[in-house]
Parts: C-alpha cells; sequence; structure tokens
C-alpha cells in the first residue's frame, strides 16, 4: 500500500500516514550519513467488540531494503509501539520515526498482528 492509504481487516482499520518532516534529536550513536527525519502517523481503528493489545502489534521499517534506525521520544509521542491498547470502537494513533539519508529513499513499514499476516506501505521519503 501507498503512505496515506488505510487497510480494513477482521480487527479494525490500520493507516499509515504520508510522511512529514522531523527534526532528528542528538544521537552520537547515529550514523552520520542519517540526516534527516520522517515521521509517519500510524493509526489503529478497532472495529471488534474486544481490546487490541497493544502488545500484539510489532512495527518496523526499512529504508532502501535495510532495517532503518528509528527514533523514540515518549514525551512527544514517538515510538515503534502503539502507547496502549486500543478499546472497542476507539482509535490509537502514534507517531513513527525513522533517520534517513539527505537524498529521497524507498522507506517501508510493516505492521504485524500477534505475528501473523504482516501489512506493508512503501513509498519515497
Amino acid at each position: 500500500m501507498k503512505f496515506g492509504e488505510e487497510r480494513t481487516g477482521k480487527r479494525g482499520v490500520i493507516s499509515v500516514g504520508k510522511p512529514a518532516g522531523h527534526e532528528l534529536p542528538a544521537d552520537p550513536q547515529r550514523p552520520k550519513e542519517l540526516t534527516r527525519g520522517a515521521k509517519f502517523t500510524i493509526t489503529v481503528r478497532n472495529t471488534t467488540q474486544k481490546a487490541l493489545e497493544a502488545s500484539a502489534f510489532t512495527f518496523a521499517a526499512t529504508t532502501n531494503g535495510a532495517a532503518s534506525v528509528s527514533v523514540t521520544d515518549a514525551a512527544k509521542g514517538i515510538g515503534d509501539k502503539l502507547p496502549a491498547d486500543v478499546l472497542p470502537g476507539a482509535d490509537r494513533a502514534f507517531g513513527f520515526v525513522v533517520a534517513l539519508p539527505a537524498n529521497p529513499a524507498e522507506v517501508t513499514i510493516k505492521i504485524a498482528y500477534q505475528g501473523v499476516n504482516p501489512l506493508y506501505w512503501t513509498g519515497t521519503a
């Protein structure tokens, strides 16, 4: 799927927003060629009658085919996991930020629920 598209499944709807620029915090561990950040807003909407456990989801990204370097900042709602379970009829969203090289890169966001049937969003950021 492309960034900005929704995917409807048996348990709800998941979307990965289009990338937005994000200022990277200082991090001496991050490779020097990763000079910019891209923020993707991931939203999970629960359409079932049971809560979707946050711990049952996994989120990962690749940049140009290699594992991406992600950024976390709980105070700003940025991380690599849902901040809490998604109750029936509710939405839960968070910012997923990856560090990118200066030139445009192909980014793929992978989302899996309970480790099966992963979904992929791909595009240039």
